[in-house]
């Protein structure tokens, strides 16, 4: 028998009370608003830092702890939290854009009419094709989005920038390519970043040239590409692509790329940028390529491809990309036409490989942080202008000094090691040597001495025997006798005899 089935269930009728009253949250809402507002206008050059976000929260929640402490956020505070979380929120998609956003999404309908314009305007502007004599030597003469970073670098990385600007260009190391550098990676692996996101997104991507500031003239960008599909949900979006060799890929610009994409976004007068990061690894061979999953796909449903590399006359690389998703059937067609196409250059070899790893973010441009950093660009270009006339050479970097050569924990420090084996595995612990090298041409006798060395560890004593020997030029025996290690032989051949001098403090015979 239930004595409660009579009780009427009053659960649902239950009304909670919030933990802070009406007013109380919504007063605090708005004085989170307030120092949101009042940190980033005063540190809006602060956006360069991929932290941004991540201070600016830190500075609002501490000022706002302080301030409410005796009310009754002081007993929740994880209250507080949220509401800074909503006007943090509320003031990103009302005042200011984010640094960044977590992915590609679209968030605003633009103006085709409009869109067109700019595209057609940046078409119309005189530009060499990227990598090309002209185009290096154009960037040469401004400040380019790629290293104008280093305006707000240390000391040492802006002279590394002027000195750049004022010296001479150097045509000849454009000419020079290592097919292992990062630098090489990342060029060679572009167009295959461009050929995903195109068939991801179901756009058309164009590349543009060295475009110049309209109203800035000692500013350009060279955009990685723009997408030019009016069918496109992205039509007029700018993507910036980079292939990473050995970083993690957090989803969040580094500073460096941060700037150069508001610079490229202001020079194309464009509001959005995709941030492209890819990560590809390479097969071995074609067989591990094969074993890998499908033709097409890992066995863990990741991108496969192949590239072919060629040389032309002048020994440069040239690569041709296999369509993506292509068949082994298509690929042996692909192949045998790609090779007559280009009969008049050297195969190589062909690559194959795997998308490891692939993020895409939103950054927006930011015509307040932009227009805050101008005096700095301004700065840096009048710096450059007068030491092209002036001098720039105090700008160069030091040349480093050769070290000399030295063993672990500085025991044994050998003055010329031209000539003498650096194979010391063993050498005598808590003792320092000096072993000076000279030249000696006829064999010389050492008499026999027992030496103590000078230790620190608990007083021990090692006794060190040098046998009487005449040492000859071709090769030293040093025999060396110790409660641990007895017998133990260390053998140096050289073309040079070797006279050895150990501080230590010396008892006769």
């Amino acid at each position: 028998m239930n004595p409660y089935k009579d009780l009427e269930d009053v659960t649902d009728k239950l009304i909670i009370q919030p933990l802070i009253n009406a007013k109380d949250n919504q007063d605090a809402f708005v004085m989170a608003c307030e120092l949101i507002n009042e940190y980033i206008s005063s540190n809006i050059l602060e956006y360069k830092s991929p932290y941004f976000h991540q201070d600016l929260i830190y500075s609002v929640e501490e000022l706002m702890t302080l301030q409410l402490c005796e009310t009754c956020f002081r007993d929740y505070p994880e209250e507080l939290d949220l509401i800074i979380s909503k006007a943090s929120k509320h003031c990103f998609e009302n005042n200011y854009p984010r640094r960044s956003y977590g992915d590609s999404s679209v968030r605003f309908n633009l103006s085709k009419n409009e869109i067109s314009e700019k595209i057609q305007y940046l078409n119309n502007i005189p530009q060499a094709d990227q990598r090309s004599n002209e185009w290096f030597l154009q960037r040469h003469k401004t400040l380019t989005a790629s290293s104008i970073w280093k305006v707000f670098g240390t000391n040492s990385v802006r002279n590394q920038l002027i000195y750049s600007k004022c010296s001479p260009i150097d045509m000849k190391k454009y000419n020079r390519f290592n097919l292992e550098s990062s630098l090489h990676w990342g060029q060679k692996y572009e167009d295959v970043s461009i050929a995903w996101y195109e068939r991801e997104y179901k756009t058309n991507v164009s590349e543009f040239g060295c475009i110049p500031h309209r109203r800035l003239n000692y500013l350009a960008a060279s955009p990685d590409g723009i997408n030019t599909d009016p069918e496109s949900q992205r039509y007029g979006r700018m993507v910036e692509v980079k292939n990473i060799v050995n970083r993690d890929i957090t989803g969040i610009p580094k500073l460096e790329y941060w700037i150069q994409m508001q610079l490229q976004l202001e020079v194309c007068e464009l509001r959005e940028c995709d941030f492209l990061e890819t990560r590809f690894k390479e097969y071995s061979n074609y067989e591990e390529f094969v074993l890998d999953g499908t033709f097409t796909r890992t066995k863990d449903n990741k991108q496969k491809g192949i590239m072919m590399l060629f040389l032309d006359s002048n020994r440069k690389p040239f690569y041709t990309y296999a369509p993506l998703d292509i068949s082994k059937s298509e690929l042996e067609i692909w192949t045998d036409n790609e090779m007559k196409k280009h009969e008049n250059k050297n195969w190589l070899k062909n690559i194959y490989w795997r998308l490891d790893e692939v993020s895409v973010v939103l950054v927006l441009r930011n015509k307040k942080w932009f227009n805050e950093a101008i005096p700095y660009f301004e700065e840096m270009w009048d710096i450059i202008k007068k030491e092209r006339i002036s001098g720039y050479q105090h700008r160069a970097p030091n040349k480093r000094k050769k070290r000399k050569k030295s063993f672990d924990n500085e025991i044994i420090t050998i003055n010329d090691t031209n000539n003498i084996t650096n194979n010391i595995t063993n050498p005598i612990a808590n003792t320092k040597c000096l072993i000076s090298v000279k030249k000696i041409d006829s064999p010389v006798t050492v008499k026999s001495k027992i030496v103590k060395p000078k230790s620190s560890m608990n007083d021990e004593d090692i006794i060190m025997k040098v046998q009487d020997a005449t040492i000859k030029d071709t090769d030293t025996i040093m025999k060396v006798n110790d409660d641990t290690n007895k017998d133990t032989d260390t053998i140096m051949k050289d073309s040079n005899s070797i006279i050895i001098n150990i501080d230590t403090e010396i008892y006769s015979n």
